[in-house]
């Protein structure tokens, strides 16, 4: 099973794909940016067959608006596990339902596999209680931005979250899985910050 600290993956994304303004791009178009990058690393890195896939994250807003992101959640093929957040970007419950979450399942057997997508050093103890039930455990997240060194060296097998044959689209903010297919005039810079768009390999491999 897949869970992934959502909060986490979207607070780091800008950085890794190098967008200075992405951060005040809609928090819901930001969402399936994410949604996309992950599903395209899953299936860069063959596990498209893991059995579900747990999203935990949080918005600013209504009942309403916590119905679009969980609709845009499950939308991708996610299960979607959405918390109110304040606008000063504080939040209560992500991480706790993460690890109330993979604890049961490591408990109860229903996995021999967890990919836990983040880098947040707070769950250092987590993964050390799912590989006592026996499981493997996978840390993915963008090596060189916010991945904790000690969760590194706890899990199993660490990845890089965004491979490097999974390229942007930077004008546009789209994923695919075409290390070959590149913009007709990839020296033309993102209209929203002006940085050049990455080159092929840019965003580091898979370790």
């Amino acid at each position: 099973m897949v869970f992934v600290d959502g909060t986490n993956v979207l607070a780091e994304l800008p950085k890794r794909l190098d967008c200075k303004k992405a951060k005040k791009r809609d928090e819901l178009e930001l969402l399936k940016i994410g949604l996309e990058v992950v599903n395209a690393w899953r299936i860069a890195s063959n596990l498209i067959s893991l059995a579900r896939i747990n999203w935990f994250g949080s918005c600013v807003g209504n009942d309403e608006q916590r119905a679009k992101h969980r609709q845009a959640i499950r939308s991708a093929g996610f299960e979607p596990f959405i918390f109110p957040r304040k606008p000063s970007g504080k939040e209560k419950g992500v991480d706790i339902a993460l690890t109330r979450l993979m604890l049961v399942h490591a408990f109860q057997r229903n996995m021999g596999q967890a990919v836990l997508a983040s880098g947040d050093e707070d769950y250092v103890e987590l993964v050390d209680e799912v590989k006592r039930y026996g499981c493997q455990v996978t840390g993915a997240f963008y090596l060189d931005h916010g991945f904790s060194r000690e969760l590194r060296m706890r899990v199993d097998v660490e990845r890089e979250l965004v491979p490097n044959h999974v390229l942007t689209d930077h004008p546009n903010w789209k994923t695919r899985v075409d290390a070959t297919v590149l913009r007709d005039d990839p020296s033309t810079p993102c209209p929203t910050c002006g940085a050049p768009m990455p080159a092929a390999g840019a965003a580091g491999e898979l370790s």
